[in-house]
């Protein structure tokens, strides 16, 4: 397209040029409109060209970005998701690495206090429980053992005492 304006133009000044020398003042203001219509001419053609190839630059700019945000964003959340993987996995954790979703890190410390807290009230409701905790005394030793003579005898040793 350049080589074309070029051309145009030279062609033009070459004329302007032969015709200034053999008609004089009159034709050199004829030629000065025709040089001025060739270039509102070539603006008309060079402007659209122009401002289209610009925009298809910014467009194609635009997308690059767009991309770039995207992937940005996707290593930030692959980045925030291993950093809590690790911290529960030092906490130990780790088993519900994959049922948490945490969008910001300033929650992790909250959610890792949570998580330890409530495994720690499973452990102690899961805890061996004695079902027997009452203290044993002889009474109740004889009671179990159904020796009636035995107790009766510790009923009146305690009344005894």
């Amino acid at each position: 397209m350049e080589n074309k304006t070029e051309q145009t133009t030279q062609l033009a000044t070459e004329k302007t040029i032969t015709d200034y020398v053999e008609g004089g003042i009159d034709s050199a203001e004829k030629i000065i409109a025709d040089q001025k219509k060739i270039q509102a001419n070539l603006e008309e053609e060079v402007k659209p060209n122009a401002e289209e190839k610009l925009e298809e630059t910014l467009d194609k700019t635009n997308d690059t970005l767009d991309e770039v945000e995207k992937n940005l964003e996707k290593r930030e959340q692959e980045l925030l998701q291993r950093e809590v993987k690790a911290e529960l996995k030092d906490k130990g954790l780790d088993m519900f690495a994959d049922v948490i979703n945490i969008t910001d890190a300033k929650q992790l410390p909250d959610m890792v206090k949570k998580l330890t807290a409530i495994v720690n009230d499973i452990k102690v409701s899961l805890s061996y429980k004695p079902a027997d905790n009452t203290k044993q005394d002889a009474y109740t030793i004889h009671e179990q053992n159904k020796d009636t003579k035995s107790m009766i005898g510790n009923k009146l040793a305690n009344f005894f005492k």
